[in-house]
């Protein structure tokens, strides 16, 4: 089959319409989040002319927050900078762009605006939501009715959660799904099945939705718009992927093509759902495949970062920010003698695993470095604490 996509420039807003075996789709990213380094972190920021720059007090991991919004009042981009904790580099900035950004395709305008705001250099993307939006037929609305009563799974998932309400269908009450995820919350990429209409409250009396922009574009796709579903992947620790071996870059991000194999690969590859019949032994499973959405199979492109030092271990890390937590406990800070134990220890452990050059990339410091800084606050006397760095762990 013969797969039409466009991005549709007789919209005013950056999506994808494709149809695939007589089924049309809309395709978008929904969420974009990435960090820089900015040169000078002390300076306070500068607002681009005829844009308007909100400050805010920060949150728990990062002392201050930005929103830039433009002559309407619609909001950009989000900054949060000077990371409370010691253990980040004091150059790290976290740039998020707001939902209607990414539907109005203003991504290149906020990228233009970002080196007026402030100098910085591009780190990584952080996180990445992509989902496709699909009219649910009858046969879909069944799986999904499945998913959600156990007769059938999404393979290798073990954790997620279920959103329902009671519904009413020829005078018999029952339970009807709008909201299925799937993945632990530390989970890297999660996945999530919900009904669309529902959320932009579309199947309530009088109902506005809350993002109008959304039902324009299902409406110039011919869509109904009671009858929406979304299926959606959420990437987190986005700069540990790799698309074909290399690091995910902006050039990625601007190809609408690229967006279609990044969905496919995840589709492929994380929303296998099979009958729940049984036929599962150890690690073979002759339970039977059902396809929610026809799409075309793709070996996934995505993948991990290879580590090529061989002692990159995830216990290794562990043991390392147990150290490290041992370090901020009541005890150490308050014992030179018990600090100046904690801390040999943590940097043998470092050396032993060979896991200098993590620590550094990591939290922008040697472990010996890390070490005399938080030495400096150890002892009897009166000090000023910031957050514990614990806090601001992934």
């Amino acid at each position: 089959p013969v797969i039409k996509c466009s991005k549709a420039h007789k919209y005013k807003y950056k999506t994808m319409l494709f149809q695939y075996n007589k089924k049309n789709y809309a395709l978008f990213i929904d969420w974009l989040s990435f960090s820089v380094t900015i040169f000078r972190p002390e300076d306070e920021l500068k607002c681009p002319k005829g844009y308007r720059l909100e400050n805010y007090d920060g949150n728990n991991i990062f002392k201050k927050r930005a929103i830039l919004l433009d002559s309407q009042g619609t909001k950009l981009i989000t900054m949060l900078w000077q990371p409370h904790s010691s253990l980040l580099s004091k150059h790290l900035m976290t740039v998020q762009f707001s939902n209607e950004v990414l539907y109005f395709e203003r991504e290149r305008e906020c990228l233009s605006l970002l080196p007026q705001i402030c100098e910085h250099i591009f780190n990584s993307f952080s996180r990445l939501d992509i989902c496709i939006d699909f009219q649910a037929n009858d046969t879909q609305n069944a799986i999904i009715r499945k998913l959600f009563n156990g007769s059938m799974y999404v393979q290798g998932k073990s954790e997620g959660s279920i959103f329902w309400h009671e519904s009413e269908y020829k005078g018999i009450k029952s339970k009807a799904p709008h909201c299925l995820s799937w993945g632990s919350p530390t989970s890297k990429i999660r996945c999530k099945l919900y009904n669309k209409s529902r959320e932009q409250n579309l199947l309530f009396p009088n109902g506005k939705p809350d993002k109008p922009y959304i039902v324009d574009i299902w409406k110039s796709a011919g869509f109904d718009v009671l009858k929406m579903w979304r299926l959606e992947f959420s990437m987190t620790s986005t700069g540990q992927m790799q698309w074909a071996g290399k690091n995910i870059t902006w050039n990625n991000y601007f190809d609408c093509d690229w967006w279609y194999m990044l969905f496919l690969s995840l589709y492929s590859k994380r929303f296998v759902v099979r009958k729940n019949q049984g036929e599962r032994k150890g690690h073979k499973n002759n339970d039977k495949v059902v396809k929610l959405l026809y799409l075309p199979e793709m070996t996934s492109a995505l993948k991990w970062k290879k580590n090529k030092n061989p002692e990159s271990r995830p216990e290794v890390v562990s043991a390392i920010r147990r150290a490290m937590k041992e370090l901020e406990s009541p005890i150490c800070q308050s014992s030179c003698y018990i600090f100046d134990a904690q801390s040999n220890a943590l940097k043998q452990l470092v050396e032993h695993t060979g896991y200098g050059s993590w620590f550094l990339t990591r939290y922008g410091k040697s472990v010996n470095q890390y070490c005399d800084e938080l030495s400096q606050n150890v002892g009897a006397g009166s000090f000023k604490v910031g957050l514990k760095p614990s806090m601001s762990w992934d």
